[in-house]
């Protein structure tokens, strides 16, 4: 999982390799549709959402940088990428506990940010 996020965060290059499309990182960083309905699994506005990925920035409650992108997965899998702070963040746990995934970014956000003031 890191490694996927690692190379959205680098626009799809893995070392001198287009691995994932240019095209798909740069359109994952706006809402791919102007659905105003819940989604299903979460209950979130659909705008949230971007080619399978996650904008956080979009949900309520707390500050995350704009640029901010997710993507849960089953048994409280996790991955994250926010190009303007160089951060890659995953999680995999067994699916025990409640973890809130918008809350997992906004708290490494906000320690990277913390270590560059």
């Amino acid at each position: 999982m890191a490694r996927i996020a690692y190379c959205m965060l680098r626009g799809g290059r893995w070392k001198d390799r287009q691995v994932i499309p240019g095209w798909f990182v740069s359109e994952t960083a706006e809402p791919t549709h102007r659905l105003t309905v819940p989604e299903m699994r979460f209950g979130h506005d659909a705008r949230t959402f971007s080619h399978g990925w996650e904008l956080p920035a979009y949900l309520p409650g707390g500050a995350i940088p704009a640029d901010a992108r997710h993507k849960p997965g089953s048994g409280g899998q996790h991955m994250a990428f926010v190009p303007s702070l160089d951060l890659v963040v995953t999680r995999h746990t067994d699916g025990t506990g409640q973890w809130e995934y918008r809350e997992y970014v906004r708290r490494a956000s906000d320690a990277v940010l913390r270590e560059t003031r």
